[in-house]
């Protein structure tokens, strides 16, 4: 497996992991990153279970027309979701210039974006439906307040977001900030209420996979 290690988090002298970011240089180095493409590694089932999930909760939502993925990197959950709705428009977003390439690439006829939507001065012309934060809550979380806030602006009235995630078991990065899948609710009932409303929500607790699927679905207000 293409492991993610020194590319997006590395561990101090302490052993205490650090957040490093560096999507493109993760996307330059490896052709299948956290291996989104695997049909056989120790994730791909955990992947298949969690995809279906997101798939279900969109279709549940009475206005999914235009629909946003972000963290979309290789696009194949983005694909994955053109597909299987048919009347929907399906766009993706992601930091990597290297992901959106190939993206854009695999699937020409899906419309992928460049962009980082934890900048303060994140700017985008399109309105959606819904918004997918997909696999990638740790990798904004210092800066989680602002990113609420930019997926807000972009959401049409009564817009959806969607955030999804796999939980270890045992969480080594941002516990202060928001600990496993009842921080993330904590998070959605205290500090973004004004916003969001919680319209639905899930987490496995099967202990099938390494990762606890956790996924909220949100309406703004």
């Amino acid at each position: 497996m293409a492991r993610s290690k020194n590319y997006i988090f590395r561990k101090d002298d302490n052993g205490e992991l650090l957040f490093q970011g560096d999507f493109e240089g993760y996307y330059q180095n490896h052709s299948d990153p956290w291996d989104q493409n695997s049909t056989d590694s120790d994730i791909s089932e955990y992947y298949k279970v969690s995809r279906l999930k997101l798939l279900e909760v969109i279709k549940g939502i009475k206005s999914n027309k235009n629909i946003l993925e972000i963290g979309c990197g290789l696009g194949l959950v983005t694909n994955m979701l053109d597909k299987e709705l048919e009347n929907s428009l399906v766009s993706g977003l992601d930091i990597s210039v290297t992901a959106i390439h190939k993206a854009k690439a695999q699937y020409s006829n899906i419309l992928f974006y460049e962009g980082n939507i934890a900048d303060r001065k994140f700017k985008f012309e399109g309105q959606y439906d819904v918004v997918i934060l997909n696999e990638m809550l740790w990798y904004v979380l210092e800066d989680i307040d602002l990113v609420i806030n930019n997926i807000y602006e972009i959401l049409n009235t009564n817009g959806c977001l969607i955030i999804t995630m796999a939980f270890l078991n045992d969480q080594q990065y941002g516990k202060e900030i928001m600990n496993g899948y009842s921080g993330l609710l904590d998070y959605c009932r205290l500090r973004i209420s004004s916003l969001f409303k919680i319209i639905s929500k899930d987490f496995d607790t099967s202990k099938r996979f390494d990762y606890n699927y956790g996924i909220v679905c949100l309406r703004k207000l």
